[in-house]
């Protein structure tokens, strides 16, 4: 039986708009659905969101907003509804639908640093890191209950810049190495491939291809295809040497998440995101996280 997701913001304009489209991306086998609280039925969504979305290679589910009473059906069936605040629950168990069903991107899991605030009105990185922070909330509020997760446990860490990945690298990758994880170097915007190489050992190169975004592979030169990268037993650390064009559509490319979870098939998976001070695509890259503190 398929499962249902119903996304929920004020308006249906902006957060749950492309947080539904994010979960659609994510988890495709799921059925979801969004609205609004004050969602006028029928109201186009923003060209700006449109615009954003499209950027970002994810197919919108309307192009228009929904109202609570347009889609009370498919609200009460629901498995999961995510709010984008706290305040809207009280609404969502009036409509019908159980306490324990409703998921909040206010979650106290959530440093509050992170909780996506309502970007309508706004513009430019603003409106864009919000809606990236709003998908990362989404997406891992889903990936905590059970029948989402991956195999074995992806910590994603936000990092401030690129000292500070350097250091939580280097904090970090002695216990990896201790437990045979994984260490991902998500930086794909200004990668330092040597220094992260000074750090860990058999560092493995990413490289993506330019026009069709496809992942490969490459140790000391020699082509390597995902099997070879995962079949050695003992850690592994991998990293882009080269800047990237189009990062954000990259990170929630069906490339990349399947990469994410076939490095989490093997064994836990620790992935350092470029400074978040750059803009949406350190949040893109924590979705793939556990729920949680990912400050480091």
């Amino acid at each position: 039986m398929t499962r249902l997701v119903t996304v929920v913001c004020r308006h249906n304009q902006a957060r749950s708009v492309l947080a539904a489209a994010a979960i659609k991306r994510y988890f495709p086998n799921l059925e979801v659905a969004s609205a609004g609280i004050e969602g006028v039925e029928g109201q186009r969504i923003p060209q700006s969101i449109l615009n954003l979305a499209e950027a970002w290679g994810l197919e919108v589910l309307d192009t228009v907003s929904h109202s609570l009473q347009a889609i009370q059906d498919q609200l009460v069936e629901s498995d999961f509804v995510v709010i984008a605040e706290d305040a809207f629950a009280p609404h969502i168990i009036e409509a019908g639908v159980a306490p324990q069903k409703i998921l909040s991107m206010q979650d106290q899991r959530f440093d509050h640093s992170v909780i996506p605030f309502d970007p309508i009105g706004q513009g430019g990185q603003v409106l864009s890191v919000e809606l990236a922070k709003a998908i990362m909330t989404a997406v891992q509020l889903l990936r905590a209950e059970g029948s989402f997760t991956h195999a074995n446990t992806v910590s994603a860490i936000l990092t401030i810049d690129e000292s500070d990945l350097l250091d939580k690298l280097r904090l970090t990758w002695e216990t990896v190495a201790e437990t045979n994880g994984v260490c991902l170097v998500a930086d794909f915007r200004a990668p330092n491939f040597r220094a992260v190489s000074n750090i860990c050992s058999g560092v493995v190169e990413m490289k993506v291809g330019r026009f069709d975004q496809r992942i490969s592979f490459a140790f000391r030169g020699e082509e390597l295809n995902l099997v070879q990268v995962l079949s050695p037993e003992g850690p592994l650390t991998i990293s882009a040497r080269f800047e990237m064009d189009q990062v954000e559509k990259f990170v929630l490319s069906v490339d990349f998440t399947s990469l994410v979870a076939a490095l989490a098939g093997k064994c836990p998976v620790t992935v350092f995101t470029e400074p978040f001070g750059l803009g949406p695509c350190a949040f893109l890259v924590a979705a793939n996280g556990s729920i949680g503190p990912i400050f480091g």
